[in-house]
């Protein structure tokens, strides 16, 4: 995507840990108020029925949460848009659940977790409570997922013309795999974006999509970056604060980066097939694996060849031998010959009575 696009934002909604909801968030985003003392521990969708809403998950909870509240300020049917669901883990809890049972008593393994523990499954829930037939999307990008959800986002809104609903979340890790991907606390965040201006335009953005190396990420200021701090989508912030502050101010958001720019060992030539394997677009992803094959075989060949051009690595080695190496054997040799001499002062009886034996025997 190249060159500079413009973006209407029609509806907002947010919820965290210590900012439970967008109004509550916009007011101590601005420091016009003060974060609740104590945490909340995650909103209770109006969107579900009563027996539903307790038994759904917090990913389910939070990401219907803010969805319908971005629908309901932008005036816009579910019904109607496309969405975007963005999670860096998906329900980490749930999985973490799922594995302590399979290691310990696998044949308990309740069908209902497993269900919610897939990463779409909060944009299925989404689709069913709204009655929404229009696609979704569900995607992850590691640390780079608020950034890469947005961009997708933006794509489709471009693209096809019409409104989508963009929804990022992430919620409390627990367990040992909580130890391998940390992240704390419960973050969600949705936004309404059009291709048109209107009467329902909260906010503009302006955004493209930069090679620079000089750009850094923003983050939001210190005080309002310790409300969400741990939680795996918290670079999201900034957005949401600018959003708050209801001035124009500039977000860097940092996307994924090249296979072989995150990995030297990679060769560049990976890139490409990459990118095509992972195309969003089906007539623009590879016909068949044996397409696929063809061209990593044809990388492997190009490796293969540079192998073969390259000169064969060489050990340079030299062996030195060590200072006193000589004087270090005749210490030994002295150390040997005093145990056989003490050996023999502490046995002197015994080899002199051997020897009047000996001797006397001769006579």
């Amino acid at each position: 995507m190249s060159g500079t696009h413009t973006l209407y934002i029609e509806g907002i909604g947010f919820w965290a840990t210590r900012l439970p909801g967008w109004d509550a968030a916009r007011a101590i985003l601005r420091g016009e108020a003060a974060a609740p003392e104590k945490a909340a521990t995650r909103p209770a969708p109006a969107l579900l029925p009563p027996a539903e809403r307790r038994r759904a998950p917090d990913t389910v909870a939070a990401s219907l949460e803010v969805a319908a509240r971005a629908c309901e300020m932008a005036r816009r049917d579910p019904k109607l848009m496309p969405s975007v669901f963005a999670s860096t883990h998906g329900d980490l809890a749930i999985s973490d659940n799922l594995c302590d049972t399979l290691a310990k008593t696998p044949s308990l393994v309740s069908p209902t977790k497993f269900h919610n523990s897939v990463h779409n499954a909060a944009a299925g829930y989404w689709t069913i409570a709204t009655g929404c037939l229009k696609p979704y999307t569900s995607l992850s990008g590691y640390t780079y997922t608020f950034g890469e959800g947005l961009l997708e986002t933006a794509s489709q809104v471009l693209a096809e013309g019409v409104p989508v609903l963009y929804v990022a979340f992430d919620i409390e890790a627990r367990g040992p795999v909580g130890t391998m991907q940390p992240s704390r606390g419960v973050f969600a965040g949705a936004l309404v974006l059009s291709p048109e201006s209107s009467e329902r335009t909260l906010a503009t953005l302006t955004f493209d999509v930069s090679n620079d190396v000089g750009l850094k990420p923003s983050h939001a200021r210190a005080q309002n970056a310790a409300l969400v701090e741990g939680n795996a989508m918290d670079n999201g912030l900034p957005l949401f604060e600018a959003l708050a502050d209801g001035v124009e101010r500039q977000i860097v958001q940092a996307l994924a980066p090249l296979p072989s720019s995150a990995n030297k060992s990679l060769p560049i030539e990976l890139d490409p097939i990459v990118a095509k394997a992972l195309a969003k677009s089906l007539d623009q992803r590879y016909e068949s694996a044996v397409t696929l094959a063809a061209e990593l075989r044809s990388v492997g060949a190009i490796l293969d060849v540079r192998a073969d051009a390259s000169p064969p690595p060489v050990v340079h080695a030299t062996v030195r031998q060590p200072k006193g190496r000589s004087s270090a054997r005749w210490i030994i040799l002295l150390i040997v010959l005093a145990a056989l001499a003490a050996a023999a002062w502490f046995g002197r009886d015994a080899i002199e009575s051997f020897i009047r034996g000996t001797v006397g025997d001769g006579l």
